[in-house]
């Protein structure tokens, strides 16, 4: 990461950050890092890539601009923010990011671009999510959810049913026929 001006000279300078000189040494000039790479310091043999979540378009660049939150660039070496491209419905990320991250179970996001896990919102009673959802779904007929942030319904008794998004086994009420005709009686 050294260079030499000067014919004569018998030492060398360090090339500036945002710059390099192949580790040889000597070289009569630095040369500017390429746009996707940067040099943070002083005295740089090479230019590293960007890492994934970051990008820079300009040359000579001595650090990598981050991602914005709520998007994500698993390349490295990326030359241009457009390369950050928006989280899905259901995820989140930070800024500089690599990837979005899933909601956990029991929660839900809509809202695509989120930039916090505090998008993700608790299921309601009466419905349940898996990783990754953008809505909560209702609780099915026979089943009820009795807590927010539900994973799974619990099923009704046997012989029982319930409305779709019941949220409490007292809402399953019991199934039988008399003349052809469908009777219900709560549990």
């Amino acid at each position: 990461g050294t260079f030499q001006p000067d014919e004569g000279k018998q030492s060398c300078a360090d090339c500036g950050s945002g710059h390099f000189s192949p580790p040889a040494g000597g070289a009569p000039e630095c040369a500017a890092c390429a746009p996707g790479s940067h040099s943070p310091s002083a005295g740089a043999d090479l230019c590293p890539l960007c890492r994934p979540g970051t990008w820079t378009n300009e040359t000579g660049s001595s650090a990598c601009n981050p991602c914005a939150a709520g998007t994500h660039n698993a390349a490295r070496g990326s030359k241009d923010g457009a390369n950050c491209t928006q989280c899905g419905v259901g995820t989140y990320s930070g800024e500089g990011c690599s990837s979005c991250f899933l909601c956990e179970g029991g929660k839900s996001n809509p809202k695509a671009g989120s930039g916090e896990e505090g998008d993700c919102r608790l299921c309601d009673l009466g419905t349940y999510s898996q990783k990754g959802a953008a809505k909560c779904e209702l609780c099915g007929r026979g089943k009820y959810g009795p807590r927010s942030g539900g994973t799974y319904c619990e099923l009704c008794p046997s012989n029982f049913v319930s409305f779709p998004g019941s949220v409490k086994m007292a809402d399953c009420t019991c199934e039988s026929t008399q003349n052809g005709q469908v009777m219900t009686k709560n549990k």
